[in-house]
């Protein structure tokens, strides 16, 4: 055995057995250094504190409802574009049409509500179609610069599109004092203080969300089943399963046509169908029964309609208890208090 060779064996050796060095905070082998080795448990140290999150991520997942798991991606995708300039032109459409039919519609009896589903289905169409139109050309305005089509119309920019309809796209609760005062009291309201009251109701309610989110939106044993069946058109339309997307497109067009062609039977052809009230039937001229089954000016008892703008969609969204709770509200309000 040559002297490299028994030097070779040696140093091997060595590295086997640990030598201990009181000045040094881990165990280190003779040839190697301390800062790699530091840099070995460092690395473990992080790995094992991954696994630990990852543990606790499971853990925070499974407190989740199940109907909210099945539904709602648990992944994120940093890299999806979000406040784009597509965002921006779709938010302005749907915020100005739907603020103005909104508050045209608050002061008739009758009115069609500016749906969510419309804004949904009409900005994704249309933020595909921008996505596939626009030049990827980089504009410079000074302080701002953005890309007119940074890519694909994608989830994210869906989202806050109708986040920003369903919060700007809605009449204000506010105007109601103006209106008020202008019609029955003859006092016209100055139109800075008009609009001072009007941001004053539309920020108190805004503030009142701030105050119950701690324990109305965190706590994820609590589900809003108005809010999952937006998430399952979200995730529909933006499927990367285009057979699964179209069998469940065909289904809701198959339904959407549907519903709109009988809309128009309560409306023209049997507008008598919007309030069937059994009651008045067999006592058409007692004013009392008229009050107690009139489904317009009246308690509702014994009222059935077959159309659909008086139904809506809520109970096919909300759950059973909810529904059962709002029904007792409702008879114990208009049926029992209400006559007394």
């Amino acid at each position: 055995m040559t002297a490299d060779e028994k030097h070779s064996h040696n140093t091997a050796v060595d590295r086997r057995i640990p030598e201990e060095d009181p000045a040094a905070p881990i165990p280190y082998y003779p040839g190697d250094s301390k800062n790699d080795i530091k840099k070995e448990l460092g690395a473990i140290e992080a790995e094992v504190g991954s696994l630990d999150e990852e543990a606790e991520l499971e853990e925070s997942i499974l407190l989740v409802p199940k109907v909210v798991r099945e539904l709602i991606s648990m992944d994120d995708d940093p890299t999806l574009p979000t406040v784009t300039f597509r965002y921006f032109v779709l938010s302005t459409i749907f915020i100005s049409l739907g603020a103005v039919i909104s508050q045209i519609a608050w002061f008739r009896t009758t009115s069609a509500s500016y749906s969510m589903f419309f804004v949904q289905i009409m900005s994704y169409w249309l933020g595909t179609v921008m996505a596939r139109v626009l030049p990827s050309k980089n504009v410079n305005l000074g302080l701002f610069k953005f890309n007119l089509n940074p890519g694909p119309f994608s989830v994210k920019e869906h989202v806050l599109v109708t986040l920003a309809a369903s919060a700007g796209a809605t009449s204000n609760l506010g105007e109601i004092i103006v209106s008020v005062k202008d019609i029955f009291y003859h006092e016209r309201m100055h139109p800075v203080a008009a609009i001072f009251v009007m941001w004053a109701t539309m920020w108190m309610g805004y503030s009142f969300a701030a105050i119950g989110r701690s324990f109305l939106l965190y706590d994820p044993q609590l589900i809003w089943p108005s809010a999952l069946y937006q998430t399952a058109l979200y995730r529909t339309l933006h499927s990367d399963d285009k057979g699964v997307t179209s069998k469940q497109l065909r289904v809701f067009w198959i339904i959407l046509a549907g519903v709109f062609f009988w809309s128009f039977l309560p409306e023209y052809a049997f507008p008598f169908t919007s309030s069937l009230a059994i009651l008045c039937w067999f006592a058409p001229r007692n004013d009392t029964i008229k009050f107690i089954s009139s489904g317009f000016g009246g308690m509702g008892f014994l009222n059935f309609t077959l159309n659909w703008s008086n139904v809506t969609s809520s109970i096919m969204v909300s759950p059973w208890w909810t529904q059962v709770i709002g029904f007792v509200a409702f008879v114990v309000s208009v049926w029992i208090l209400v006559p007394i």
